[in-house]
């Protein structure tokens, strides 16, 4: 039998370059976007660069593709165009990619991006557009049939997908960035040229002649061949939507479990796509006529297989083994493709075919990703959308295929593969007890929950915590990390002068809100930390926040602000100051310049705990470039840096000073942390900036904020040029420095001291200075105010150490919380416990001796100084303790453990058996108690005459032996009897 059928293409010879252009084309545009995305971040940190960039990209890439049929229809020589499109895209990408070298820093993407955005979004559009264009030229030849009967879709799609999968790879390991940055940009280049030599050679024509030829087919074998072909285009579709479907989820519950970063996201998809070529490949082996339609049934088995084994490890194994497994549902996805891809092929024709595809490849994709971009995930919302795309995986296969014309067997076998995957799911959904509620399924923050439990009104903070966005530090709670944060601004607004506009830039405002911004009179707060990022939590009201907060990326608040400020105060969070370079660069400093007045202030304040040495370095280094002046501030571990153009504005006027101590004598938040308005000067560096950059560099990596501390001189203070225009302020200043030496120095190591957790030492300096209180009424309004809460603040902080089995550091709280007070009853019981459980018995004594002494009927308190008579063989004693706790009332079973073993010591068995049984009767299920009382039973039953050596009680076989102190896990995790009152 034969047939005619048509063909399009007859030139052979160079085809083969035709995949080679496809991935070269897109390797360099993915390239391009991507170096394109990584720059725009730089500056545009918190910005959602990447999903703005692709939609600019994916709009001007279907302009392009839709109007290259226009351009090819104009000349059958499409060679021409090809070359003439090509041309112009070298030359959109090479300007990209060399520009630098031409033309330097005046045409880098910050400035470009300054001067014109739109400028910015056409160095994106043009080479999209052109590349759309080459790339509709590639598809329709790629659908065509050539003479051989052979056609290039398969290239087509595995060069497509490489260069996804190379690029993503590429981003993954950081290649082209830092060092490789120049030979990146000169290899995109060349790359391009390469792709110019590939095209010369390629002369198929867009719109062929069609060929025919008359084809012979066996009839047997086309009848055991035939294929059964779905008929709706819609299913085909349906094909693809479902496949990238099933990849957005899949990396969204890969960041369920691991830090989402964009290096595991570039990782992700870098596997999968290959995952998925290699499915291609493996397709091809294998026939299987009705695989495009059942594969789908096949999707959700695969997901669910890799989604259960995440949860049932729970992060136990790593990112690469769980990157491994997601490798699998997408080599089914490729396997899957590919037969989708043969039953277009042989299902239609050549512009059919072109058509099909390209709305497929390119159309599908978009809204599809888009959609669910949008989508906010929570735990209800991921399950539903799984379970919804699952179950149309199996019920249009099932209908399908229960219209087919087949064994009953075959339509039994596979209702069941589909009864079997439902209850199998519904199973492993129950036993793993995955979450099915309004939570986010995954989060970009971690412990922001200790922020919503802080009350930032009280006088001390007793929660502390570190907040987390994408794995790493974002802020750091504390009570001196907040107060140091307020004397920051505090510090600040001495350089306010009348009339001052005022911009703040404060990442923490998501953290912390400080209330002493209110100092400055005209000031515009702004937050660059989207919502998203710390998943849309929000701070509890505390009522004493009265300004308004912008959230904006800083750049573009810069670019749209029509004003300009006298005073820039910018404090970045603790992630900003290790993965946000730009925020510390000349670049940035002389953007802001660009927004201040003559003679305006930038002031700067870091942590310097969390501080690298080298950016903290980098920063000082282009502040220096920046600005002529500078002034600095260290409240231990926050350093202020204060930068002008103008000496006289860093002036401190006697108004300013005054003022300040108005403030510290009225507002209640600042006389927390300064006594007077010498405490705040005494933190001043007056020093070159130059002497603060040796000492870093001089440190290195070993950088402590504490070798700073070393630069305070009083001395230099009244010296500095900062005081050079008040001669009466100065003086005062000195007279003042003079009279509170003594108290400034203690203060100062009491601050360091409550900064690095010395609660002993700060006790001991808080009661020095108590000293000078009888004549310092300031010193003792501060003094009073701190010692009112310490022992409070202590107390919750030492409870949170004993939770976290830090015994040392509650110690060290409770013996400071000692020092303010040694009739503290709690203190002195809870420190004896604490030393039962390192096994200090002197201590122990020491501790619950005293507490006793405070309060003599405290049952617990005299149950426990039974435990520790018992454990050293004072049993007699040890008895009239318990009996005593027994008396007021206290009944736990290890009471009435101890009593029975302190009685069957002193051979007593009848009252021991008694507290035994007692015991049990409280806690039936302590097999501990169990065991003493029937071995007792046991001993009294017996009517052998055994002598003492024969004896096997458990309590004469520790004869000889020093009993251990009874601390058992419950007391080591539970903290001891009071815990379990």
């Amino acid at each position: 039998m034969s047939q005619i059928k048509k063909f399009s293409y007859q030139d052979t010879r160079r085809r083969w370059l035709i995949p080679i252009a496809v991935f070269l084309m897109f390797f360099i545009e993915l390239l391009f976007l991507n170096s394109l995305i990584l720059s725009f971040k730089f500056f545009l940190p918190y910005y959602p660069v990447s999903t703005i960039v692709f939609i600019i990209a994916i709009i001007a890439f279907f302009a392009g593709n839709y109007v290259a049929k226009f351009f090819y229809s104009f000349t059958s020589r499409s060679r021409i165009i090809n070359i003439v499109v090509l041309f112009f895209y070298i030359v959109a990408i090479s300007f990209y990619f060399l520009k630098l070298y031409f033309w330097g820093e005046s045409l880098s993407d910050l400035n470009i991006y300054v001067k014109s955005k739109y400028f910015s979004v056409l160095i994106i559009v043009v080479p999209s557009f052109l590349c759309g264009v080459l790339n509709n030229y590639f598809l329709n030849i790629s659908t065509g049939d050539f003479l051989d009967d052979k056609n290039l879709l398969f290239s087509y799609v595995v060069a497509f997908f490489l260069a996804i999968s190379a690029v993503f790879y590429l981003s993954a390991f950081d290649f082209g960035h830092g060092k490789f940055a120049c030979d990146k940009n000169i290899a995109a280049s060349l790359v391009s040229l390469l792709l110019f030599a590939v095209m010369i050679f390629i002369n198929q024509k867009f719109n062929p002649e069609p060929l025919y030829a008359k084809q012979y087919i066996d009839e047997e074998v086309e009848e055991d061949k035939q294929k059964i072909l779905r008929e709706d285009l819609f299913y085909t579709y349906l094909n693809f939507t479902y496949i990238i479907t099933y990849l957005y989820l899949g990396q969204i519950l890969l960041n369920r479990f691991y830090v989402f970063s964009y290096k595991n996201m570039d990782l992700y998809i870098g596997a999968t796509i290959i995952s998925m070529v290699v499915g291609f490949f493996a397709a091809r082996l294998k026939k299987l006529h009705l695989f495009h339609i059942i594969s789908e049934s096949l999707f959700p088995l695969i997901f669910f297989a890799f989604m259960f084994i995440l949860f049932y490890a729970e992060s136990r194994f790593s990112y690469k083994i769980a990157l491994s497994l997601s490798a699998v549902p997408s080599f089914v996805y490729g396997f899957a493709l590919k037969k989708t891809f043969d039953n277009i092929l042989e299902r239609y024709d050549h512009q059919q075919r072109y058509r099909v595809v390209n709305f497929a490849l390119f159309i599908i994709p978009v809204p599809v990703i888009f959609i669910l971009s949008i989508v906010s995930f929570t735990n209800i919302v991921f399950f539903l959308v799984l379970y919804i795309i699952a179950f149309l995986n199996l019920i249009i296969p099932a209908l399908f295929v229960f219209n087919l014309k087949i064994s009953f067997v075959k339509k039994f076998c596979y209702l069941g593969f589909i009864l079997t995957l439902i209850f199998t799911t519904v199973f492993f959904h129950i036993y793993l007890k995955l979450p099915f509620n309004l939570k986010k399924f995954y989060n970009y923050s971690e412990n922001f929950e200790v922020l919503q439990n802080t009350n930032y009104n009280l006088p001390y903070i007793v929660e502390r915590g570190e907040v987390r966005f994408l794995g790493e530090p974002a802020f750091y709670l504390s009570n001196s990390r907040i107060k140091n944060y307020k004397r920051a601004v505090a510090a600040l607004s001495l350089y306010e002068k009348e009339g001052t506009r005022s911009l703040v830039i404060d990442s923490n405002q998501s953290f912390f809100k400080n209330s002493l911004y209110t100092l400055l009179d005209d000031f515009t707060c702004l937050d660059p930390v989207p919502e998203r990022f710390v998943d849309d939590n929000r701070l509890p009201v505390s009522g004493l926040e009265s300004y308004f907060v912008y959230k904006s990326e800083i750049v573009n608040f810069i670019l749209n602000s029509k004003r300009s400020f006298d005073f820039i105060i910018d404090i970045p969070n603790i992630f900003d100051q290790k993965n946000h370079s730009f925020r510390f660069s000349r670049a940035y400093y002389n953007l802001l310049k660009n927004k201040m007045n003559e003679a305006a202030i930038y002031g700067l304040v870091v942590d310097l705990k969390f501080m690298p040495a080298q950016r903290l370095e980098s920063a000082l280094k282009n502040l220096n470039s920046s600005f002529a002046f500078s002034n600095f501030y260290l409240f231990s571990d926050v350093l202020v840096v204060l930068c002008s153009d103008s000496e006289d504005s860093l002036q401190i006027t006697a108004n300013a000073y005054n003022r300040l101590a108005d403030d510290i004598s009225s507002n209640q938040q600042c006389s927390l942390i300064f006594y007077d308005n010498i405490h705040l000067l005494e933190n001043m560096l007056p020093v070159k900036l130059s002497e603060i950059l040796q000492k870093i560099e001089s440190a290195g990596d070993s950088f402590n904020p504490e070798i700073l501390r070393e630069l305070k001189s009083y001395k230099n203070i009244i010296n500095s040029s900062f005081l050079k225009s008040e001669p009466k302020l100065a003086s005062s200043i000195e007279s003042s420095f003079a009279k509170n030496s003594k108290i400034l120095s203690l203060l100062s190591q009491m601050d360091y001291a409550e900064t690095i957790d010395d609660y002993e030492k700060e006790i001991d300096i808080l009661l020095e200075l108590k000293k000078f209180t009888p004549y310092n009424d300031a010193i003792k309004n501060y003094v009073n105010a701190h010692l009112s809460y310490k022992d409070k603040y202590y107390q919750g902080e030492a409870v949170r150490f004993e939770k976290l089995k830090r015994w040392d550091e509650a110690v060290s709280l409770y013996k400071a919380i000692l020092k303010i007070d040694k009739n503290n009853f709690e203190a002195n019981y809870r420190l004896a416990l604490l030393y039962i459980t390192l096994q200090d018995l002197n201590q122990a004594f020491k501790y619950l001796d005293d507490a006793l002494k405070i309060d003599k009927n405290n049952p617990d308190a005299i149950y426990q100084m039974g435990v520790l008579l018992f454990s050293t063989e004072k049993f007699k004693d040890a008895i009239k303790y318990f009996e005593t706790a027994k008396e007021l009332n206290l009944r736990t079973p290890l009471l009435f453990m101890y009593l029975g073993l302190s009685y069957e010591k002193i051979g007593d068995t009848a009252k021991a058996l008694e507290c035994y049984e007692e015991a049990a009767s409280i806690d039936p299920e302590d097999l501990k108690i169990r065991e003493l009382r029937d071995m007792l039973k046991a001993k009294l039953s017996s009517t052998s005459t055994v002598t003492e050596a024969q004896k096997t009680n458990m309590i004469d076989d520790e004869q000889g032996e020093r009993i251990s102190l009874p601390v058992n896990k419950k007391a080591i995790n539970a903290r001891i009897r009071d815990d379990e009152q």
